[in-house]
């Protein structure tokens, strides 16, 4: 059974240990946890112990009763405060309600009005408890819903349930929905037989896109996963893009493991939250990106990526995390668009570049190996030699 723990406050030592000694506290379930001479020194015992009723005279010196009542309600204000005062103290203590004060009683102390007032205190107390657990109780189980919320919110969308602008505002709040950003765009996988990869499809998404903050990703129908990006619009294309490389990578993955088709659609960016449904449509009716057209787009951007950085010390894995794909998936991929491995690529981009600066520059050879990639001037000979059949100096020799 719950003890209440009750402090007594009065400047006078013979009005506490009565109130302490000749009430049957444990009778009411009450515990005397202190007693103290004024506010000053209540407040120092309430700062140090779990306290749930102050019975407190309303005249003390240094700090009274009124002003501990009002400290009291603003520190600590489920706190149950009882003032003690006199017939010609009657307003002050009227004046104490408006501080949170519980009750009132005129001196002499009479027991049964004590014991009734700490009695009415612990009522408040209790109802107070029971509202916090069921409080708590409603949080948590909304907090669990959430999830589902989330699902149903998204799905009605995407069926084209009519929301506007602000209601939806409101809706992403309560449902703590991180789709703040400027502009919004959706993204739609859609596997073209279903079988049980959906439900996988939609786990390696929320895994490898859970970096990304301002998505919400969305298992919808039985042949699809929604992704709800939002940018701000000076940073949209690098943002997008990625998400779009991510989202290529997974299906490739689906496709290798799995051998299951998948087709991305993308919608256009809008600046409103009741356009998420155009985007949806966008995405749907169209389906304007192919996982193959996908493939190609990674590999133009390779090939933009290699013509632009040929100079440094260029490597796989380097490209790899460009494009945010796996080092051998990409070597493999490439392969396949180019018809040439990655690594004679970069070569004959690096060689064709020095080919042009032997035949219309006078710079040294070893110059232009630095310029073209190759910091060892020697093994940049080596390998033009191999693909040439001739010496770097025997090339500009002859197309001079």
């Amino acid at each position: 059974m719950r003890t209440y723990n009750v402090l007594i406050v009065d400047d006078s030592i013979w009005i506490r240990e009565g109130l302490i000694k000749t009430i049957d506290w444990d009778k009411i379930g009450v515990n005397i946890v202190g007693e103290a001479e004024d506010g000053h020194e209540a407040l120092s015992i309430i700062d140090c112990s779990e306290v749930d009723i102050v019975i407190s005279d309303i005249k003390m010196d240094y700090l009274d009763g009124l002003s501990l009542s009002r400290k009291i309600n603003e520190k600590y204000p489920n706190i149950q405060v009882i003032i003690i005062t006199g017939y010609d103290e009657f307003e002050f203590a009227r004046k104490a309600l408006r501080y949170g004060v519980s009750d009132y009683i005129l001196k002499p102390i009479k027991e049964k009005i004590l014991i009734k007032a700490v009695e009415k205190c612990i009522g408040v107390i209790k109802e107070k408890e029971e509202n916090k657990e069921k409080n708590i109780s409603i949080e948590n189980h909304f907090k669990k819903s959430i999830p589902y919320l989330r699902q149903e919110l998204f799905c009605n969308i995407f069926s084209g349930s009519p929301y506007i602008h602000e209601e939806l505002r409101g809706e992403f709040s309560t449902l703590d929905i991180q789709i703040t950003k400027e502009l919004i765009k959706v993204y739609i996988l859609k596997i073209n037989r279903v079988n049980d990869t959906f439900v996988t499809l939609y786990q390696i998404c929320k895994k490898q896109l859970e970096d990304i903050e301002d998505i919400e990703i969305i298992q919808y129908k039985t042949d699809q996963v929604v992704i709800v990006a939002s940018q701000n619009e000076n940073k949209q294309n690098d943002f997008y893009k990625q998400i779009f490389l991510t989202l290529v990578s997974i299906c490739n993955h689906i496709s290798e493991k799995y051998n299951q088709s998948i087709t991305i659609g993308v919608g256009k960016s809008y600046c409103n939250y009741d356009k998420i449904y155009k985007s949806y449509m966008d995405a749907f009716e169209t389906f304007s990106v192919t996982i193959n057209e996908g493939e190609r787009q990674v590999i133009k951007d390779v090939v933009a990526y290699i013509k632009s950085n040929y100079s440094i010390d260029l490597s796989l894995d380097m490209v790899s995390e460009h494009v945010m794909l796996n080092p051998c998936y990409l070597s493999k991929l490439f392969k396949e668009e180019m018809n040439i491995s990655f690594s004679k690529y970069l070569i004959n981009i690096r060689l064709e570049e020095a080919k042009k600066l032997l035949r219309n520059s006078n710079l040294k050879v070893y110059e232009i190996s630095q310029l073209v990639g190759y910091p060892n001037y020697r093994y940049f000979s080596r390998i033009f030699k191999k693909v040439e059949k001739c010496t770097p100096i025997e090339y500009r020799d002859a197309n001079y």
